[in-house]
């Protein structure tokens, strides 16, 4: 009796057992995943019955995959390739590095905007502009609770970003355009030097308006000439006087910074102005005016020469860890408070308003912001009960085979 419920959960726990060491010992040798579709998903039952013999840090990168408890979500791009990675970063030649930020399988959120990436690519500019980028500005009614209400400003959110051209050149196409379909209407290039082919590159961007260009770093002092120094990535001084021009211009509501090893995307939302929208109110009390935004690395998946195909297709493997944040802030709270640094735009909090590490949206509840600690334990949380609620089903899968098998026994004897 019970002979295929025992069946059914032997396999269910041996699948458990043996899926995660074999995880725990492949390494994935450079050059051997070599794709640009992402390789099948596992059935989403199976991975719950896996996910008490995992490590830590996979089942918080498994359950990460399901549900982010954010909002907004950055994915950093450390290593586009194990060449490009050494070059970088040769002090990592004979390090974990690289294998640590393949561990995990990696979120497939961020390519379901690849799509309209490929279309937008595809269309011409007067159509792009009409429905990615207003051209005739934008208007936010009740901008301010004191005072005149309404606001029209150029655009709506801009994103701020640092070119390298001997680097960056290859990735700044579909950098501008996957950020254009999540929900960013302008670009702030600057370029670390000048570079003709940065400059035909980024020609028909700037002539429609989509992209503001700077071709050097200007002279701190004098602002009217490139100066000819390598740029410090730690340096303050450049980045602050940059956001300091475009808040300063008023021709945007919001401000964001990433590097083009970075993309920032709405987690569930259509478009990052579907989250930022309702908090577009300068002096709002219960309103969010600045948003860190998480990030998750990412490294070489394999590769060892960068692919040919869009950097959000190529990338299935992932760091356990996040670490680090990118600041979404309001550009009229963020003027003269800036201070330079990488991974925040406002240095420190002031009233009023909120600034969120997390911002959680649930259905019906709404949006409140929580900490970067409580995000973590609210996904190891939801995993542990998805864990016990699969065992359960195991295990009422297993009771229901056995009453089965037992009435069917009778059925038989009573037949005789």
């Amino acid at each position: 009796q019970g002979a295929l419920g025992s069946v059914l959960f032997v396999a269910a726990v041996l699948y458990s057992l043996s899926s995660p060491f074999l995880l725990r010992i492949m390494t994935i040798p450079e050059g051997a995943m070599r794709f640009c579709e992402p390789p099948p998903e596992a059935f989403w039952f199976f991975e719950l019955l896996q996910a008490p013999f995992l490590g830590k840090g996979q089942f918080r990168c498994m359950v990460r995959r399901w549900w982010f408890p954010s909002a907004l979500e950055c994915l950093h791009f450390m290593s586009r390739s194990l060449n490009e990675a050494m070059a970088k970063r040769p002090e990592f030649a004979k390090s974990s590095w690289v294998p640590e930020h393949n561990l995990c399988e990696a979120s497939r959120r961020p390519m379901r905007f690849l799509g309209a990436m490929a279309a937008l690519q595809a269309m011409p500019w007067e159509e792009r502009l009409k429905r990615y980028h207003r051209p005739s500005g934008v208007c936010v009614d009740d901008y301010r609770r004191r005072g005149a209400a309404r606001e029209c400003r150029t655009h709506f959110v801009t994103l701020s970003v640092p070119a390298n051209p001997a680097t960056d050149l290859p990735y700044v196409r579909d950098w501008l355009d996957f950020h254009t379909v999540a929900g960013f209407d302008h670009f702030d290039v600057w370029s670390l030097e000048p570079s003709e082919d940065m400059d035909r590159l980024l020609e028909e961007y700037v002539r429609h308006g989509v992209v503001t260009y700077r071709p050097c770093l200007l002279e701190l002092e004098t602002q009217d000439r490139c100066e000819h120094r390598p740029f410090d990535h730690h340096d303050r001084s450049h980045r602050s006087r940059i956001f300091e021009n475009i808040t300063r211009s008023n021709t945007t509501f919001w401000l964001a910074h990433c590097d083009l090893d970075e993309v920032i995307f709405p987690t569930y939302a259509e478009s990052v102005a579907d989250i930022l929208l309702p908090e577009t109110v300068v002096d709002g009390q219960d309103t969010v005016f600045h948003f860190a935004v998480p990030v998750a690395h990412y490294s070489t998946s394999g590769w060892v020469a960068p692919p040919a195909c869009p950097t959000m297709a190529a990338y299935h493997r992932a760091g356990v860890d996040l670490s680090n944040q990118k600041g979404i802030g309001l550009s009229d709270r963020v003027r003269g408070r800036h201070e330079g640094g990488v991974h925040s735009l406002i240095a420190h909090y002031e009233s009023p308003g909120l600034m969120c590490d997390f911002n959680l949206w649930l259905p019906v509840i709404g949006r409140f912001c929580i900490g970067a600690r409580t995000g973590r334990n609210l996904s190891l949380a939801l995993g542990a009960c998805l864990c016990l609620a699969a065992y359960g089903a195991v295990a009422a899968m297993g009771l229901a085979c056995l009453f089965a098998f037992r009435h069917l026994l009778g059925l038989v004897e009573r037949t005789r």
